[in-house]
């Protein structure tokens, strides 16, 4: 791999936010499969690798959330767990699962549709069947055991920890732990510099910068 997935170089980037829920009602039958085996069996490598390689720079949002944490990380260590975090909700939602969703949809109208959309309570447990179910058949990655260094606990259940800490924060107020605000950037820096690299290294992919290829 050319370099690692985020390294603080990215000059400038946006959140973009994208629409796309009011389709859901439409398309949700085709959005939520109930038979995941099935869904899983039948997925495959090329749809992951040509849906990545069709947006090259489709990682830049999540590296620039995660710069802005590091800046913030010193003087302002709540605000940047809430980049970092969100920075790891990119990642799965428009890096991992955005793209598994559209490889599920065989019908091109809806397909299009999928492109353009983020559904709600993705990275939860109700998508985490399908997203550790594609991941450990098509990329080799096993999110359900995954841990990275130094850790005790799986990854999935430290991200779901951040993920309780920064909603508590914005719905009730409720200030972070000192150690969840001096923890969070491992766990964020997994899933930017080893899983989703990892991802793409088992597809064939890499990732230079911040750009996906061949």
């Amino acid at each position: 791999m050319d370099s690692e997935f985020y390294n603080g170089d990215l000059e400038s980037g946006e959140y973009e936010a994208e629409g796309g829920a009011r389709y859901l009602k439409d398309f949700g039958h085709e959005l939520y499969p109930e038979h995941y085996e099935q869904a899983i069996e039948q997925f495959t490598t090329e749809r992951l690798q040509s849906y990545y390689l069709k947006r090259p720079d489709m990682a830049k949002t999540a590296i620039w959330m995660m710069q802005q944490a590091t800046e913030l990380s010193g003087s302002h260590p709540t605000a940047a767990l809430l980049f970092a975090s969100s920075a790891v909700e990119i990642t799965i939602k428009h890096l991992l699962v955005k793209p598994i969703v559209n490889g599920l949809v065989h019908n091109e109208a809806v397909a299009d549709v999928v492109m353009a959309l983020t559904p709600p309570q993705t990275g939860s447990d109700a998508f985490k069947n399908l997203l550790f179910g594609v991941l450990k058949k098509v990329a080799y990655v096993d999110l359900a055991t995954h841990k990275r260094v130094g850790s005790n606990l799986a990854l999935w259940d430290e991200w779901k920890q951040l993920q309780k800490a920064r909603n508590d924060l914005i719905h009730d107020g409720v200030t972070p732990s000192k150690e969840t605000l001096g923890s969070f950037e491992p766990v964020v820096l997994e899933f930017l510099n080893v899983v989703f690299p990892t991802v793409l290294a088992n597809l064939g992919l890499k990732v230079s910068g911040y750009q996906i290829m061949a």
